[in-house]
């Protein structure tokens, strides 16, 4: 491929390579005419960057140009390119990521405060820009100019710094300053006049679309409203009467002390958008009064003029002039003073200098360093070496950057970029740090060393250590501190006059020799990598004796591993590998032999494949997590029929409806299909997160498949697709009742948005897609620098940080609750934040940003306390401000007590007793451990809800839908406050006996810690000290086999096989466990309940017994089983065993081919169904009498009699001849098999 610049720093990347940096374009952050824009990561380097993707492939020219052109431009205020993409089907420009969004957002959708000072240093930054560019030649000797300026192409920074984007529209004025072009393209409404009429560009064209900036910088208006004024003509207007200009500002900066600044401003922007071309100022000019204007704010006019007219003209500024020195920019003391404000703000202290934070005219955050004056000794050695750092062509992303020096103190100060930390202050603290993120850490830092070892003229840099390891916003390191730093003409060794820096980190070689080595940096960083792994610092004035590296040093050669030494906060099982290789390179790095050493290039290399083999390692959460299902790749391709119905797509990836047609689950699916599969490591850890979760609120996850060329996960289908549907793209009515329920049901995951909210059939809502889901190992914060997700419903703290905690979460929920009573979209620019703020501070206005569905005066209290509480979990300035989700979940539930009971004050739903409600999950629902699980089922901890009384009246309506009653108790149907569908469970005063008291405890004990999907979920219980406990179970839409079994419906064998085969899987689960075996005791088809897809699930577990291990055979006080399913030994014995489950279950089988209940009316006559198939098989060999007719066909015949030969091996009145659950399930899988290939051959003949 051609190149189409001269600049050997800008990349040239392929159509697949940006594919992956940008996740197959997930993540949108921009649009324009030209294009759109994605967020991406550069996967060899973890940096953010912004990806611009031009929409049409025949726009190739136009692209040619922006690559040739901003590949040329280079300078603070602009946005750095990277690099580009000529493709067949697509032209891409990769360039820096500026985390705070564009001014035109920051002036018009924010809402964030902005004073003055920074409105000024926004525009300062700007003209900087403009007059660099303006005063450049390219490389052809012609000049410049934007072409595009306007507040969509000036981004902000995290300091709220401009920088200047979008090269698409600049132009090469060759041969002089004008050039004129059919071809008129760019925003009218920032456009030059001259420009838009003759098509005559120059660079007075850029000063007049920046004269519009000014004025909407501080009127805070756009320059054509709809409906609103001109904001130009208004302007020109004010200064030509003389009056009306106050009218215009925004009222946040119109005070009185500002207003000659705002005049000066005003004036010059009116100069600037002058009709005439030749009136408008230049860009120098207007740098020049901009600075003035704000040194005038800051009362420091004096130094600012001293300063502008020692300058050289800016048209001939180059690297020697004489505001200069190398690329350091040449500061005054007094200059100094302002940007620190007299040094107030201290950010560190060493023993020869302090360090200042700063800012300068433009907004850029500065650090100061500033050395004592009492620091004599050595000062000519370090006056030599600053000027040696000052003038060494030192320039890497990974290695701070010297911004300038001043002169008049001796030694001189240093001016560097700003960075939030280093690497000592989070190593040695209690905050979360992660092993990742330490990884890449030591990983750049060992390419910044690298990068000094090779230079033509090598550079040591002596003084490597965690304090000199700086940190930016997205903890991507950056080496300073070098003035004790070497130069190297070749690898020789240079004496010193003393020996400098701190001994922890000083080789052995040096302290004893005072020879500086290159590789003296390898020790160094060897130390440093032990920090890292251990967390431990390194004490001690003699290291090779005692302190961290002789401890793990010795327990290498003790234990050859270092596993006794490395930081328990990421010592976990599938980290220890890594941990090991990290600990041995850091052993060679400090091996007492020099010539063991390796190089910076070395280290850098076996890191970054540590690294990359890290990375790996996450395949153990699809390999050895037996709670998911391993799917192969045609195994998919079957369940889906070959993708053949798409129900969804998102940035990760497409999701597929399917069926599951085999013995294990054989409901609808949803598979979700990552479209790359070099998406590997985004999938590994979706799954090692979703498959450690199990919550009614949230999709359950039955299985993955990761194949060479695909990777899929599949789900439980959930059939009312998603909240963003319900809420933007369909009619239907949903109450405030039903909104407040899926408010509830919802829940650190990461992209809370309605898209990934999931509604069943009832509208309970199922949190779905994992995707961007991050565990809080160790913490309660996370960073990364690969920020995902939806932009409207993003954190600007995840967003501009990459650092995630629970609370990231809130911030998504509370846009969610806003979309829930406004029903208008935030993605797409309905409804603000700001906008409800404001309605509910000033009392006002709330209504009309409301759904007008709920807006009635009945519900507008609780409404406005919703609108506040969203608000409040969306606070920006202050994580801390917003609440806990546990709190959110507390106001939700008290608010949907209110609307459900009439709006009467009550205690939300048992607030005072819930224990281990899902509620205290919801900003950390899931339990990340890995319970033991056995054939789709888990032992779980004891998280039932406790319900009061009060509760249960308002989730049953006051017992007014009576689903079933029995002669001990009734059973009523009720409606949880997340819209879940649930069975209450009440015994009747009468049936109060101590021995049934005693068997619901037991059975409440039991249910509490099992969760299998075949057996029936115990949601909660409510205790009363004068009554048997009330159960709370999830709802069973068909009622139980019972009814179906003996209503007239039909009930074809396939279903009868089916339930029967999921029903022996359950009671397999309770008798598998190796140390705790559960016998249910009470086996019959009215304990057999059918959810809506006529699954079943088995309850009923009054009667079940724990058998202890090795204790198979036990005496029960008490049974309260159908003397029906009985087993005849229990009966006459009063011992238990789980043989008793088997006999009950061979009654069910029996019932289930015969349709006939266990005692039954023929002829006249009652007759006992087991003796009756006895009878039958002993004398006519076969069961064919007793079958039901309606199942009867020739084909099927041969399987109804191995149904029967099984159910009388499980009545066999020899216990031990009876099989077990798990033969029983495996004889009727196998049964299941027979019976579809019987019917695959019937519909072939």
């Amino acid at each position: 491929m051609r190149t189409v610049h001269d600049n050997p720093n800008i990349r040239i990347f392929t159509e697949g390579d940006i594919e992956r940096i940008t996740n197959n374009y997930s993540t949108l952050i921009g649009k324009g005419g030209f294009g759109e824009i994605f967020r991406g990561v550069l996967d060899d380097e973890d940096d953010m960057v912004a990806v611009k993707r031009y929409i049409r492939g025949d726009l190739r020219d136009e692209f040619m140009e922006e690559v040739r052109i901003h590949a040329q431009v280079t300078h603070k205020n602009i946005v750095k390119v990277i690099g580009y993409c000529i493709g067949k089907k697509s032209l891409m420009m990769v360039t820096e990521f500026i985390s705070n969004g564009n001014l035109e957002y920051a002036l018009h959708n924010s809402g964030i405060s902005i004073p003055l000072g920074t409105r000024l240093g926004i525009a300062i930054g700007c003209v900087e820009a403009l007059s660099y560019m303006h005063s450049m030649h390219l490389s052809s000797g012609n000049l410049i100019c934007h072409g595009d300026i306007k507040p969509a192409n000036i981004l902000l920074d995290g300091t709220l710094t401009a920088k200047v984007a979008d090269f698409g529209l600049s132009k090469s004025l060759s041969g002089g300053i004008t050039r004129y072009t059919e071809n008129v393209k760019g925003s009218i409404d920032y456009m030059d006049p001259i420009y838009l009429s003759a098509g005559c560009v120059t660079r007075k064209s850029d000063i007049y679309s920046f004269g519009v900036v000014m004025l909407e910088l501080i009127s805070r208006k756009r320059v054509k409203e709809k409906g609103g004024i001109n904001l130009i003509a208004a302007f020109n207007q004010a200064y030509a009467n003389g009056k009306g200009f106050r009218g215009l500002l925004d009222t946040e900066i119109a005070n009185e002390c500002n207003m000659k600044i705002l005049e000066g401003i005003g004036k010059l922007a009116v100069e600037c958008v002058a009709i005439d071309a030749n009136k408008r100022p230049n860009a120098n000019d207007v740098e020049k009064r901009l600075l003035m204007l704000w040194a005038a704010q800051h009362g420091k006019e004096e130094n600012i003029i001293r300063r502008l007219y020692r300058r050289s003209p800016p048209e001939i500024i180059s690297s020697s002039s004489s505001n200069k020195i190398g690329n350091a920019r040449i500061f005054r003391e007094g200059e100094l003073k302002k940007v620190t404000e007299n040094y107030s703000s201290q950010l560190a202290t060493g023993s020869f200098y302090n360090i200042y934070k700063g800012t300068l005219e433009d907004n850029t955050l500065i650090a100061v360093k500033k050395y004592f004056d009492r620091y004599e000794a050595g000062k000519e050695e370090f006056c030599s070496r600053v000027a040696m750092v000052i003038m060494s062509p030192v320039v890497h992303k990974n290695i701070t950057k010297l911004l300038g020096i001043c002169l008049e103190a001796n030694p001189p100060t240093l001016v560097y970029e700003y960075a939030t930390r280093n690497l000592s202050n989070i190593l040695h603290c209690k905050e979360d740090f992660p092993l990742e993120l330490r990884m890449k850490i030591a990983s750049k830092t060992s390419r910044a060393l690298e990068h000094l070892h090779s230079s033509r003229i090598a550079l040591r840099h002596g003084d490597v250590m965690p304090s000199n390891i700086l940190l930016d916003d997205g903890f991507v390191p950056k080496v300073t501190a070098f003035t004790l730093s070497t130069r190297f003409t070749e690898d020789n060794a240079t004496r010193m006059s003393m020996v400098k820096g701190d001994g922890n980190y000083m080789d052995l070689y040096y302290r004893h020799t005072n020879l500086v080595l290159l590789k003296s940096d390898v020790y160094s960083f060897g130390v440093v990598l032990l920090e890292l792994i251990t967390r431990k610092q390194p004490a001690g004035d003699c290291p090779e004796k005692y302190g961290l590296v002789s401890e793990f040093a010795r327990a290498y050669k003790m234990n050859k591993s270092g596993k006794a030494m490395f930081d328990e906060g990421i010592a976990t099982e599938e980290n220890i590998p890594v941990l090991e290789e990290i600990g041995k390179l850091a052993l060679h790095c400090i091996n007492l032999k020099l010539s063991k050493w390796p190089t910076m290039k070395e280290v850098a290399e076996r890191l970054k494949k540590i690294r990359s083999e890290g990375n790996d390692e996450q395949r153990w959460a699809i390999d050895n997590n037996s709670k998911i299902r391993s799917f192969t790749e045609h195994d998919i391709e079957r369940i889906t029929s070959n993708y053949s119905t798409p129900i969804g797509k998102g940035g990760f990836g497409e999701v597929f409806k399917g069926f599951l047609d085999d013995d294990d689950y054989d409901d609808a699916v949803a598979v979700k299909r990552y479209i790359r599969s070099e998406l590997r490591e985004e999938f590994m850890e979706e799954v090692s997160i979703h498959s450690k979760i199990d919550h009614k609120n949230v999709v359950k996850l039955v299985g993955c498949s990761a194949g060479e060329n695909t990777l899929t996960m599949v789900t439980e289908f959930i059939s009312n697709r998603n909240l963003e549907d319900a809420l933007h793209k369909s009619d239907i009515s949903i109450s405030l009742n039903t909104r407040l329920g899926i408010a509830i049901g919802l829940i650190c995951h990461g992209d809370i948005k309605p898209a990934n909210i999931l509604l069943d059939a009832n509208l309970t809502a199922k949190v779905s897609d994992f995707g961007i889901s991050k565990s809080l190992s160790g913490g309660i914060t996370r960073w990364t620098s690969n920020v995902k997700g939806s932009i409207a419903y993003m954190d600007p703290i995840y967003y501009r940080e990459g650092r995630v905690t629970s609370k990231s979460d809130v911030y998504s929920f509370g846009a969610v609750l806003l979309e829930l009573i406004a029903r208008k979209s935030m993605k797409e620019g309905g409804i603000s934040c700001e906008a409800f703020r404001q309605a509910c501070a000033k009392g006002k206005g709330l209504r009309e940003l409301l759904d007008i569905e709920i807006a009635e005066e009945c519900n507008m209290n609780i409404l406005e306390e919703i609108a506040k509480l969203a608000t409040k979990c969306m606070i920006v300035d202050n994580i801390k401000k917003r609440p806990q989700m546990n709190d959110v979940a507390e106001h939700l539930r008290t608010w949907i007590f209110q609307v459900r009971n009439g709006g009467h004050e009550k205690t939300a739903w048992g607030l005072t007793s819930i224990i281990h409600d899902a509620v205290k999950k919801s900003a950390g629902i899931f339990s990340l451990s890995n319970p033991k699980k056995q054939n789709f089922g888990i032992f779980r901890s004891n998280d039932v809800r406790i319900f009061t009384k009060e509760d249960l009246s308002g989730i049953t309506n006051n017992s007014s839908h009576l689903l079933g009653k029995s002669t001990f108790c009734n059973v009523y149907k009720g409606i949880l406050d997340d819209n879940t569908l649930v069975a209450v469970k009440t015994y009747s005063e009468c049936s109060c006996d101590e021995n049934l008291r005693n068997s619901i405890s037991t059975s409440i004990t039991i249910m509490s810690k099992i969760a299998h999907r075949y057996i029936i979920k115990l949601l909660g219980h409510c205790s009363d000290a004068d009554h048997l406990p009330i159960l709370i179970y999830e709802y069973a839409a068909k009622g139980s086999l019972n009814d179906i079994l003996y209503s007239k419906e039909d009930l074809p064998l396939e279903l009868r096989l089916k339930i029967a085969v999921k029903t022996a899987e359950a009671l397999e689960f309770l008798h598998s466990s190796a140390s705790c075996v559960i016998r249910h005791g009470n086996i019959k088809p009215s304990n057999i309940l059918l959810d809506s897809n006529l699954m079943p699930k088995v309850a009923g577990f009054t009667s079940s017994r724990r058998i202890a291990e090795n204790n198979n055979d036990q005496v029960a006080s008490m049974e309260f089983t159908h003397i029906h399913y009985m087993d005849p030994i229990h009966i006459q014995s009063g011992h238990f065993t789980v043989k008793n489950d088997v006999y009950s279950f061979g009654v069910v089988l029996f019932e289930l081919i015969s349709r006939k209940k266990p005692v039954y009316h023929c002829h006249d006559k009652n007759r006992r169904l087991i003796p009756e198939f006895i009878r039958a098989y002993e004398t006519a060999k076969s069961g064919k009498a007793m079958f039901d007719e309606g199942i009867m066909a020739e084909e099927d015949i041969a399987v109804l009699e191995e149904i029967g030969r099984l159910a009388m091996e499980c009545v066999s009145l020899e216990i031990d001849g009876r099989p077990t659950m798990k033969e029983v399930a495996e004889r009727l899988k196998m049964i299941r098999r027979m019976k579809e290939s019987s019917a695959m051959g019937a519909a072939r003949c």
